[in-house]
């Protein structure tokens, strides 16, 4: 599996999605830092309304748009998992040897550590960029790197769980296209019913716990959050990871193989 996921990353290095992909996030990041560098932020945790915006204030105004890691995870699913059924990859690693539940993990831990990767670069990127215009804003107080770790590893999860979600639905439907549609359905459901609820005049904003975007956005204000809810969140994630994950596994080890 090792030596699948060295191929891998090979290619992937040498295609042009992951640099697109990450161009187009670090134009984002310098777009939306020089915003709350010139207009400031408004901060949860602190009494006042506006607060001056530096780097280490920066990381709790990052924190909460990591949600959006979700819609860039797409490239990052298609260059891992697309090649599998697009190029006929998947027939020559089983018949070489390689058993489909090594090629199945393959894929899933190459997705999380690109999402790992692209999550620390957000708020890494983001913090340097914000330091580098406004300053640091001096010594940050107790607690505040374990905050950040706490919010960043509760955030990864689900995360990764999103990574899942789009394996499992290569592995199903087999071309991108359709995997992009399927995905975004997935992950956008709770929010979307909630939405389309509003316009009718019900709350069904309890269904928010279940939305995968929402929960990402508000574990990076976590010590706001609430524990109920920081629980619930992480066992959402976790019981997308896990049924994702086995429905894959299932659906392809009794897959034909073209």
């Amino acid at each position: 599996m090792t030596n699948i996921i060295r191929a891998d990353i090979y290619r992937i290095l040498r295609g042009k999605t992951l640099y697109l992909a990450f161009g187009i996030l670090t134009a984002f990041l310098i777009f939306m830092i020089s915003a709350g560098a010139i207009n400031g932020v408004e901060l949860p945790f602190v009494v006042s309304n506006t607060v001056e915006f530096n780097g280490m204030n920066s990381v709790f105004f990052l924190l909460p748009n990591v949600s959006i890691l979700t819609f860039f995870a797409i490239p990052l699913i298609t260059i891992v998992a697309g090649p599998v059924f697009q190029d006929k990859t998947s027939k020559n690693e089983v018949s070489w040897g390689m058993s489909r539940t090594k090629l199945y993990f393959s894929r899933l831990i190459l997705v999380a550590a690109l999402l790992l990767i692209m999550q620390v670069y957000f708020v890494g990127f983001g913090m340097l960029v914000s330091t580098l215009l406004t300053g640091f804003g001096g010594t940050p107080p107790a607690g505040y790197w374990l905050t950040v770790l706490q919010s960043m590893s509760s955030q990864y999860l689900l995360l990764v769980a999103a990574g899942a979600i789009g394996i499992f639905l290569f592995f199903v439907l087999k071309t991108s296209y359709a995997v992009v549609e399927f995905y975004f359905a997935a992950v956008m459901l709770p929010s979307m019913l909630v939405a389309f609820a509003g316009i009718a005049g019900l709350d069904l904003s309890h269904f928010l716990h279940f939305d995968i975007v929402t929960n990402i956005g508000n574990l990076g204000l976590i010590t706001q959050f609430g524990s109920h809810n920081v629980a619930i969140a992480l066992a959402l994630g976790a019981c997308l990871l896990t049924a994702s994950t086995v429905a894959g596994l299932t659906v392809f080890r009794k897959a034909e193989i073209k």
